[in-house]
């Protein structure tokens, strides 16, 4: 089929459809509303489990279904060059080993805006010489395959250590004594700093209206607010409350280095601390 300028084809799909409008090179996305260049377009259908190949030097398409609903990224010219144009981006960065807790936190992104972007990287500049940077759990496709099932994840940005430190970083976050430096801060020096940094790179990269974060790191919480609001950057900070498992223990993936006599016990902190909660 060749595409002609005065032809538009709709797809019904749910509760979307997708209209093509290629008399001015663009595409709407009824039910999305936002629209978006051809080149674009195949991004669209992918995210809404609804995939037309196009071939863009000769408007050749063949429709059919496909089982990817985001794309995954490793560059950040390729992520720019997928959200250009985007407006109303919802971002949630994390460290991969996906559980419930992010899952969460993706689906709340949906709530606040379209596209979301995902992001895993493992940043080592938060890591300090003898924690588990080595050994901190690496799971890209099970990630994918969750974020698949999920089908709320637009792009899924995941580079490589090189694409996000080309070159020695010299240039840091540097966050308050009052605030990067005590608490989780005064026990892991450089931790908040390491934070701060690589979320500024992603913060530029992605540009998103909101981003969202777990009450579950809560002090990182406050430094990423604060960090946002003393640079100006135009993206509100979300927060979503700490997900727990059917005991009480709030998921993480480092759950996996507990012991059972440790998980007992951080169990019991929780239950005590809303025990004695409910009594004030």
């Amino acid at each position: 089929v060749i595409i002609s300028a005065e032809e538009e084809d709709l797809i019904k799909f749910k509760d979307y459809q997708i209209k093509y409008l290629l008399g001015d090179n663009t595409v709407e996305v009824s039910g999305v509303g936002t629209k978006m260049k051809l080149s674009q377009l195949k991004l669209a259908l992918d995210y809404k489990k609804t995939i037309t190949m196009i071939d863009l030097n000769s408007g050749k398409y063949n429709k059919g279904i496909t089982n990817k609903t985001n794309l995954y990224v490793k560059t950040f010219l390729e992520l720019r060059q997928q959200l250009s144009g985007q407006l109303r981006t919802a971002y949630v960065p994390t460290m991969g080993n996906l559980h419930e807790g992010h899952l969460s936190l993706m689906r709340m992104a949906r709530q606040y805006g379209d596209p979301v972007v995902a992001s895993i990287f493992v940043n080592p500049l938060q890591f300090g010489p003898n924690e588990d940077f080595d050994k901190y759990p690496r799971t890209l496709e099970e990630d994918i395959a969750k974020l698949e099932d999920l089908r709320d994840v637009y792009v899924l940005f995941a580079p490589t250590l090189k694409e996000i430190y080309p070159e020695p970083q010299s240039f840091s976050v540097q966050t308050p004594d009052n605030l990067g430096n005590i608490l989780e801060g005064e026990a892991r020096p450089g931790f908040f700093e390491g934070v701060s940094t690589v979320l500024m790179k992603f913060f530029s990269c992605v540009q998103p209206k909101v981003a969202v974060f777990g009450k579950k790191d809560y002090q990182q919480l406050m430094v990423v607010r604060q960090m946002c609001r003393q640079f100006q950057l135009p993206v509100e900070i979300v927060a979503h409350e700490t997900v727990r498992d059917e005991h009480g223990l709030a998921l993480s993936s480092r759950n996996r280095y507990l012991s059972d006599d440790e998980k007992a016990e951080a169990i019991s902190l929780y239950n005590t601390l809303t025990h004695m909660e409910a009594r004030l």
